[in-house]
C-alpha cells in the first residue's frame, strides 16, 4: 500500500466504515509502519466522534444566502494591480500613510534619544573624580614616545639557557 491508497481510505472513513478487506490492509500497512499508528488512531477516534454528532437542521433561508454570498464573490471586480510599482500611488493607500506616520515618529523618536543622552549635563561628583585623578599635562607630553616602546618586557635570555 502507498500513501495515496492510505489518503484514498482516510477519504473513505470519513465518508462510511471501512469494509473489512480495507480494515485487513490498513492493519498490514500499520504493522510495517508503526510509526503512523498514533496518527490513524487519532484519525479513527475522531472519524467516530464526529459520526456520533447528532445531525442538525440547517435554518431557514441558508442556502440562499450561501448562494448570494458566492455570487457577490463572482461579481466583485478583481483588484487592479499596476505593471510597475508606483510611488505615489502607494502614497495614496491609507496603508503607506500610516507606515510613513510610523517611521517618521520613530526617527524622531531616535533622533530626540540620541540628543537628549549626548547632552546631559555631567554630574559635578564626576568633575571632581576627573579632577583627582586625571593626568596633568605633563605626563602626555612624552605619550608618543612611551606608545612606541614595546608592549612587554623582552625575553630573558638567560632563563632561557638555563632551562635548555
Amino acid at each position: 500500500m502507498n500513501r495515496d491508497e492510505l489518503e484514498r481510505l482516510r477519504a473513505e472513513l470519513w465518508r462510511r466504515p471501512l469494509r473489512p478487506e480495507e480494515s485487513a490492509r490498513l492493519r498490514a500497512w500499520l504493522q510495517a509502519h508503526p510509526g503512523a499508528r498514533e496518527e490513524w488512531a487519532l484519525e479513527e477516534a475522531l472519524t467516530r466522534l464526529l459520526y456520533e454528532l447528532p445531525d442538525r437542521e440547517l435554518p431557514a433561508g441558508f442556502e440562499a444566502r450561501v448562494r448570494a454570498a458566492i455570487e457577490r464573490e463572482i461579481r466583485r471586480p478583481a483588484p487592479v494591480i499596476p505593471a510597475g510599482w508606483d510611488f505615489w500611488a502607494a502614497a495614496r493607500a491609507a496603508w503607506f500613510r500610516w507606515a510613513m506616520v510610523g517611521a517618521t515618529a520613530l526617527l524622531a523618536g531616535v533622533v530626540w534619544w540620541r540628543a537628549h543622552v549626548a547632552f546631559q549635563p555631567v554630574s559635578p561628583e564626576v568633575v571632581r573624580v576627573w579632577n583627582e585623578w586625571a593626568a596633568p599635562p605633563e605626563v602626555w607630553a612624552d605619550f608618543e614616545v612611551v606608545a612606541r616602546l614595546p608592549a612587554g618586557p623582552g625575553p630573558d635570555t638567560e632563563l632561557l639557557t638555563l632551562l635548555q
